[in-house]
Formats: C-alpha cells, sequence, structure tokens
C-alpha cells in the first residue's frame, strides 16, 4: 500500500510537520510513503506539485494531508489516475 503525504515547503525531502509521526510510523511498517508539493497543487500547478512522485502501477494510494476543496480534490484525484 502506498501513502501519500504533504512536503515540509522549508524541507522538501521531508513530511509536513505535523504528519510527521504518521510518515515515519508508516515507513517504519513497510508502506511506501511518497510526499507531493501541497502549495503548487492549491495554485493550480498540478504537474509541479506531483513532479517528485514515481509513475504509479495501478495500485491504490492513500492520502494523508490537509482537507481539500471539492474542485482541488478533483484535480487532486484526476492528476493521480492520470499518473497511473
Amino acid at each position: 500500500m502506498n501513502l501519500l503525504f504533504p512536503q515540509n515547503p522549508m524541507m522538501r525531502k521531508l513530511p509536513e510537520p505535523i504528519f510527521e509521526p504518521e510518515f515515519d510510523a508508516a515507513k517504519s511498517l513497510g508502506f511506501s510513503c511518497f510526499l507531493f508539493d501541497e502549495e503548487a497543487l492549491s495554485a493550480g500547478e498540478i504537474d509541479l506539485a506531483f513532479n517528485r512522485l514515481p509513475p504509479g502501477d495501478g495500485g491504490e494510494i492513500i492520502y494523508r494531508g490537509w482537507i481539500l476543496t471539492e474542485e482541488l480534490y478533483r484535480r487532486f484525484q484526476e492528476a493521480l489516475l492520470a499518473r497511473g
């Protein structure tokens, strides 16, 4: 199973500080954890938001992050589906 977390805007290789304990726990249990740029997503820069994600394998991914508007969540979902 894959989990997706928003990245820390200051240290982009780390998750947002509030999600860091969950990110670390999931990794320690063997889950694949990925980061995305939530600020870019909110600004409508979808490609930039997901540029660090590897191509998908069709498997499920669980989003653990901030609440999104319905429109932003729809765009978020479409972008992830397009990546596989």
